[in-house]
């Protein structure tokens, strides 16, 4: 754990607690197998939650070999780093990684990495080179980088590729079912709130299966392919965001660009708060929620023309008077 200049607090120990601003930078410990001890830290920020009652807070979990730096009370330039690597040769020993909540339904939006995601529940997350993954166990999640925007179901995850100094470098991937065996060896049961897999074989409502898409991974992150042993049924629809509470009804000629430019949003914030997975694509009527009112278009700049002739004769021989003091 780093601290920020200026703090002096003792953090070092279990059950050692401080406040959020005093850290730049909290790891936890990877599983060790003689001692049978491994590393959790529970954070609780108030994030951009709105309208948030008091107490309510985003829960971030991290457990093994995990670090979180800049860990602002905003969560809006975080940076996490994973490592899925250990040498432990245990079918029970759980992962390394991040559960991140926010309180049922609500949303709130996290920058990791360079991803902007968009939370309505709960999501596993790692991050180690060469990729960063993004799995949805409760709620939906809608993941969006580098103009691509990918909405998460749960029993579904993404992966983002990623480089060696951990920031994200490209758009997340098309979706594809996570690992059940390794997300129910998370400690899922330390979040404030029951999450039920219900999208997992085995559970007690298990769901019918449904198709999936085909990842379009590179070839460096093969060995990261999860077993697919996780049937998925999309029963939860994206939410827009509920703290967007201005309607804005898309006219002929709009498109999110121009919107976006109209409130100081970018296009793809608009379409991930809208749950519109291709920004590109609007139609007249849709309505669109927004943080602030829409203005109105500038009306379109008509040119002007001045007729101009040119000069004659009499032009030229113009009188010209000029009044004198006393006349």
């Amino acid at each position: 754990t780093e601290l920020n200049p200026n703090f002096d607090v003792r953090f070092a120990q279990a059950g050692d607690t401080t406040v959020l601003s005093s850290l730049a930078r909290i790891g936890t410990a990877p599983f060790n197998s003689v001692t049978g001890e491994w590393g959790i830290a529970l954070l609780r920020a108030q994030a951009n939650l709105p309208d948030a009652l008091p107490g309510q807070n985003v829960t971030f979990l991290l457990f093994g070999d995990t670090s979180l730096s800049n860990p602002t009370t905003d969560m809006r330039a975080v940076r996490l780093s994973t490592s899925l690597t250990e040498d432990i040769n245990c079918d029970e020993t759980p992962p390394s990684g991040l559960l991140v909540q926010a309180p049922r339904g609500t949303q709130v939006t996290l920058t990791l990495n360079g991803a902007d995601i968009i939370l309505g529940s709960t999501a596993y997350i790692t991050a180690e080179f060469p990729e960063m993954r993004v799995a949805t166990a409760d709620g939906v999640v809608v993941v969006s980088a580098f103009g691509f925007i990918r909405v998460v179901q749960p029993g579904e995850q993404v992966f983002l590729p990623m480089n060696e100094e951990g920031d994200v470098t490209g758009g997340p991937s098309e979706v594809e079912p996570f690992d059940c065996d390794e997300i129910s060896r998370t400690p899922l049961f330390l979040l404030p709130e029951d999450v039920e897999l219900l999208t997992c074989e085995g559970s007690a409502t298990p769901l019918p299966a449904a198709p999936t898409a085909t990842p379009t991974r590179s070839a460096s992150a093969a060995s990261a392919t999860p077993i697919p042993n996780a049937t998925v049924t999309p029963s939860v629809a994206c939410t827009p965001r509920p703290d967007w509470t201005f309607i804005y009804i898309i006219q002929p000629g709009d498109t999110l660009s121009g919107i976006g430019r109209r409130i100081g949003v970018s296009p793809f914030t608009l379409a991930a708060g809208n749950c519109i997975a291709n920004p590109n694509v609007i139609f007249v009527g849709q309505r669109l929620r927004s943080p602030v009112p829409v203005p109105p278009p500038p009306p379109p700049i008509t040119p002007t023309f001045t007729p101009t002739h040119p000069p004659t004769v009499a032009d030229s021989q113009s009188e010209i008077v000029v009044a004198l003091p006393g006349a």
